[in-house]
């Protein structure tokens, strides 16, 4: 074949290629590619694409390696580089998505969507300073980029500059107005601040654009628009919240300084050098990216993850340790439920129920004799206590404090013994420590 034949082959190959890539004949696209690289094996578009397509079929390490041997041998491209970042991201490398990124916007100092990448992986690494540059970098190359302006004060909120951090949420959502997400951070924002009014002001705003808001309604309530709370945070609610917050949830919950799974996991071993049998069956109720399976594992023949959030469930199993994950309501799946269990375990996913009653007669009803119901709260105060009629309040953050009372009561009624209710530092909020129960209840045997 000529070099001319040769050239008008691969520029054919080339075309078709990306006509089937973008009409998604992924498979197809990719063979057109490889014709493509037979002839000019160092090809740099081929080479690109070829890692684009193993990427949307899932493949992100053999992705990482096309796209790695494309830049090899044309280092002088800023789009690929911030592809690799976003492929890196997928696999949890945040420092070498980092190093992408910033290639990327060495080579392209303009280029706000790097800049907008990097920023999301700086917060992923908790590097929040550094996020905060290149969201500003974004706002200055794009005044009017509503996601700069939100990324940069989610950034500021995350660090305490709440005050800094309403200013950019305003701002994004002027760029923005129909943005529900936008006015959420806004809200957020306000209320850590103890600026209740203003964040009603908001959620009442972002029920006139989406009137069927879960997050907007759960939060006027707390922030005292209703008289009375519900007995539960909806499902609605739950899912949009967990799947966007899935991503994050690990990092966050790390600077957090979240002990309930390592604290649980240790009163479940302990549960299990009581009971007669070498392991045992337990469900983990609420169980979400997966970060208790490490201290259930060891204990369990059969373990079980139940979740409302299908993002969190895809972290769980990517995480591994579960012999099954199951996508439901976990008061629904308990009722339902067609097996049996020696251990129902839940680490902070009751704070999303007042009313605990239904949902600790079904976990009975699932449990053989000597089962166990281990799970955490956070308590209310001992003023509240006496001025509740219930029992339970939805506090300021969004989640339900339980009295101790109340608990024990609704525990004893569908026949647990109580062993233990132990208060428990749980997590920090706003840098301040929250206060918790331990609970463990016995079924009779």
């Amino acid at each position: 074949m000529s070099s001319d034949e040769a050239e008008l082959a691969i520029k054919e190959n080339l075309n078709k290629a990306i006509e089937l890539h973008r009409a998604g004949e992924l498979t197809e696209a990719e063979a057109f590619y490889q014709a493509v690289l037979q002839l000019d094996p160092d090809h740099a578009d081929a080479l690109q694409l070829m890692g684009v397509i193993a990427a949307q079929l899932g493949d992100l390490s053999l992705a990482v390696q096309r796209t790695e041997l494309a830049l090899s041998k044309y280092p002088e491209q800023p789009v690929t580089f911030n592809n690799l970042g976003n492929m890196l991201v997928e696999l949890d490398r945040y420092d070498d998505a980092i190093k992408a990124y910033e290639n990327a916007v060495h080579l392209r100092p303009d280029y706000t969507q790097a800049y907008l990448n990097l920023g999301h992986v700086l917060c992923r690494a908790n590097r929040l300073l550094e996020a905060q540059d290149a969201y500003r970098k974004v706002t200055e190359l794009e005044v009017d980029n509503a996601d700069g302006w939100d990324s940069l004060g989610d950034a500021l909120h995350k660090v305490g500059r709440s005050e800094d951090a309403i200013e950019a949420f305003r701002k994004a959502s002027e760029l923005a107005p129909e943005r529900t997400s936008i006015l959420h951070h806004l809200g957020m924002a306000l209320r850590s601040l103890d600026r209740m009014d203003d964040a009603a002001t908001v959620y009442r705003q972002c029920l006139e654009i989406t009137p069927d808001d879960p997050i907007a309604k759960h939060y006027l309530v707390v922030c005292g628009d209703l008289d009375e709370a519900p007995e539960r945070v909806s499902m609605e609610f739950v899912q949009e919240t967990f799947d966007d917050f899935a991503a994050s949830f690990d990092m966050v919950l790390a600077d957090l300084k979240y002990k309930v799974p390592e604290l649980l996991g240790k009163m479940s071993a302990d549960f299990l050098a009581a009971h007669e049998q070498e392991t045992i069956d337990i469900v983990d109720l609420g169980c979400g990216t997966g970060l208790c399976a490490e201290h259930l594992r060891g204990l369990a023949n059969d373990l079980v993850g139940v979740d409302l959030s299908k993002e969190m469930l895809a972290k769980a199993e990517k995480r591994g340790g579960y012999d099954d994950l199951v996508h439901g309501e976990l008061t629904e799946y308990l009722s339902y439920c067609d097996r049996s269990f020696d251990l129902a375990f839940s680490a902070d996913t009751f704070i999303y129920i007042g009313d605990l009653r239904s949902t600790i007669e079904a976990a009975a009803l699932v449990l053989r004799p000597g089962g166990g119901l281990i799970f955490s709260l956070e308590k209310m105060d001992d003023a509240q206590s006496e001025r509740s009629s219930t029992g339970f309040r939805l506090g300021l953050s969004g989640r339900y404090q339980h009295d101790k009372e109340i608990v024990t009561q609704w525990l004893n009624d569908s026949g647990f013994i109580v062993q233990e209710i132990r208060d428990a530092h749980v997590r920090n909020e706003g840098k301040v420590p929250v206060v918790g129960y331990l609970v463990v209840a016995i079924k009779p045997a």
